[in-house]
């Protein structure tokens, strides 16, 4: 037995609390029916040792997948413990981990109405409820993994299953018009290629020759992460499954039969990618529900049932995730025990975290009743890029950090000579000219990177989410900024740390009665490479500011209905208030922090081309300070 000394309870760090009992598993495939008799397909991983099932009575973990909860590839299973390997790690600790397909997916039956329709929340309740009631289950059920399946969690949370005790929802929305419409402006080619890519997937590819003896041959095996397959598949390993592969039956299907009653439901399923750009406003509703889309597939509107039942969530976020903002904003406004980490992350990426750790920290306080100290330090961890991997990660007991000191850094016309862009202006604290602005024609060509928050966050993008903290995410940004209009600072006499939610102000007008503004913030080195830190956007007729559902911070929230639209007047200044995505970032010394305005991102948003392209003046003076204020941390 381990003695106290040797017990380590910390963040990402978690030996001597629970130990390794099991060394593999067996896998179990049914179907579970719900409460209007829909069969919704489920995996169970049950521990073994030296080939023999666990006696004990054990916590289960589970998660709702939309896209497959098995599937073969390469003559194999591809499995859940596969796609997630840190899942390895917790099995062997004494956990069942599960995982189901939603109605309408993989092997499920039943069609949907879009995500996250209410009856998958239901869905979710009923299976938790069935896995609590197992004679090999303790009754404690906690859910886990990201995006889809992080989102799924909170919607099971409202529900308030009996047995659920606890989640850990990734890369979670809170908002769904904040992601889908980012102020305003539809997210074109990410929706596009996350309904094209699962909406496939509903339809099941041929089961291969001799699938049946896959299946029985992959039942048992030794508790070891398996490398991912050579395939061409892409992506080889989704979230819980993969695309273009076929999804595996469950054991009571011995022909395929059931399988195929499945597809041919999922034939009903309705093009998600029309529904959500046929409804522009925060309040459109749809023809197909009646209800507003992004209001009713939305997780706020739920904050207080999900108060009424008590269960706790450990949030995990990235700063270049999709849903970074959502992150923080689940800490502010989640109504019960809550824990958060923002890493350097994009979406699915946990590069130098130990996320099996920290699950069986969590789950081994809510499920087993370990005392292991997780909830007695801070509430939230945050990494600062740029710092030295010492010191790079940081805690706080709120959020934002009590210590920020929100800085405004003025647009002046004074030339950088840091960039050949549109204006090349100045970035300063010193107050605004008398007078000035700077004049810029439509480039509908601006562009950041194919590889972004955004396409990377819906399965697009040809990156790897994985990339190392030190890496900048996406380089080379000089070539967009010579498009745009730019406002650069001096080299930088100190490192300068800037942890929190940037704001800009931009006072324009435009020939148009309205427009897309996009803002980035950069960080420029002398050799003149500019790599990209945060970005914020907003349509000029949605920049009605009013109070957010939610816990925001206080920071502008756009309502976005369409009574709230407000056209530009042509020729009439009018302000844009933009919140930019939060950061954690160290500038360095001798370095240059610069923001770039422009009107387009071809590779991601929806933005109308007009003929003429319209000009714009952005101005500059003591009436109209367009600005950007951001969040210093002093050493």
């Amino acid at each position: 037995m381990m003695s106290e000394i040797e017990k380590q309870s910390r963040f990402g760090q978690y030996t001597g609390y629970s130990v390794e009992k099991y060394d593999g598993w067996r896998r179990f495939s049914q179907y579970v029916k719900v409460r209007d008799g829909t069969r919704i397909a489920l995996d169970y991983y049950r521990p073994t040792r030296n080939g023999k099932l666990h006696e004990e009575t054990l916590p289960v973990l589970v998660t709702m997948s939309r896209y497959q909860r098995s599937s073969f590839v390469a003559g194999r299973i591809n499995t859940i413990l596969d796609a997630m390997p840190y899942l390895v790690k917790v099995l062997k600790h004494g956990y069942v981990i599960a995982v189901a397909d939603v109605r309408g997916a993989g092997a499920s039956w039943g069609s949907k109405t879009g995500y996250y329709p209410p009856e998958e929340a239901r869905d979710s309740h009923d299976v938790i409820e069935w896995l609590g009631t197992r004679s090999w289950s303790n009754g404690n059920v906690g859910m886990y993994s990201a995006s889809y399946l992080g989102i799924t969690q909170l919607f099971a949370a409202a529900e308030a299953p009996l047995h659920l005790k606890a989640i850990f929802p990734e890369v979670a929305w809170l908002d769904a018009y904040s992601f889908v419409y980012p102020g305003g402006i539809f997210n074109l080619w990410p929706m596009y290629s996350w309904c094209s890519l699962v909406e496939s997937a509903d339809f099941a590819a041929p089961l291969p020759p001799g699938w049946k003896g896959i299946i029985e041959a992959e039942r048992d095996r030794k508790a070891v992460s398996r490398a991912p397959c050579d395939c061409d598949v892409t992506p080889c390993v989704e979230i819980g499954g993969t695309t273009a592969s076929p999804v595996t039956p469950v054991d009571e299907d011995h022909d395929g039969s059931m399988l195929a009653v499945a597809t041919s439901q999922h034939r009903d399923n309705p093009d998600t990618f029309a529904t959500v750009r046929s409804a522009p406003y925060r309040d459109s509703v749809t023809a197909g529900s009646g209800q507003p889309v992004h209001i009713e597939r939305s997780v706020y509107p739920l904050l207080d049932r999900i108060a009424a039942s008590g269960i706790p969530a450990y949030h995990l976020g990235g700063w270049f995730d999709g849903f970074c903002k959502d992150s923080l904003f689940w800490f502010r406004s989640y109504p019960n025990t809550k824990k958060t980490v923002m890493g350097p992350w994009f979406h699915g990426g946990v590069a130098k975290f130990d996320q099996g750790a920290e699950y069986l920290r969590w789950f081994d306080y809510w499920l087993k009743g370990i005392d292991n100290g997780v909830l007695d330090e801070d509430p939230i961890h945050y990494y600062v890029m740029g710092a030295d991997e010492e010191h790079a990660w940081r805690s706080s007991k709120t959020w934002p950090l009590p210590e920020e000191q929100r800085t405004d850094y003025f647009f002046r016309g004074e030339k950088s000579g840091s960039i050949e862009s549109i204006n090349d202006g100045i970035l300063s604290t010193q107050e605004p000219e008398t007078s000035g602005g700077d004049r810029y024609r439509v480039d509908y060509t601006t562009a950041i990177c194919v590889d972004n928050r955004w396409t990377l966050t819906c399965g697009g993008g040809t990156a790897t989410v994985d990339r190392p903290p030190t890496q900048p995410p996406y380089t080379a940004q000089a070539e967009n900024d010579r498009k745009g209009l730019t406002y650069t600072t001096e080299p930088l006499k100190h490192r300068l740390q800037i942890t929190g939610h940037p704001v800009a102000h931009l006072w324009t007008t435009s020939t148009a009665d309205d427009g897309d503004f996009f803002v980035y913030l950069e960080e420029v080195s002398p050799d003149g490479e500019s790599v990209y830190v945060t970005e914020g956007q907003l349509r000029a007729s949605h920049r009605k500011l009013g109070a957010a559902p939610y816990d925001n911070a206080g920071l502008p929230y756009h309502p976005g209905g369409e009574a709230d639209r407000m056209p530009l007047t042509p020729g009439e200044a009018a302000e844009l208030v933009i919140e930019l995505q939060p950061t954690a970032w160290l500038f360095r010394k001798g370095n240059r922090i610069r923001v770039t305005v422009t009107c387009a991102d071809k590779d991601i948003f929806d933005t109308p081309i007009l003929e003429p392209a319209p000009e714009i003046s952005l101005l500059r003076d003591a009436d109209h300070p367009s600005r950007i204020t951001l969040p210093i941390i002093r050493p």
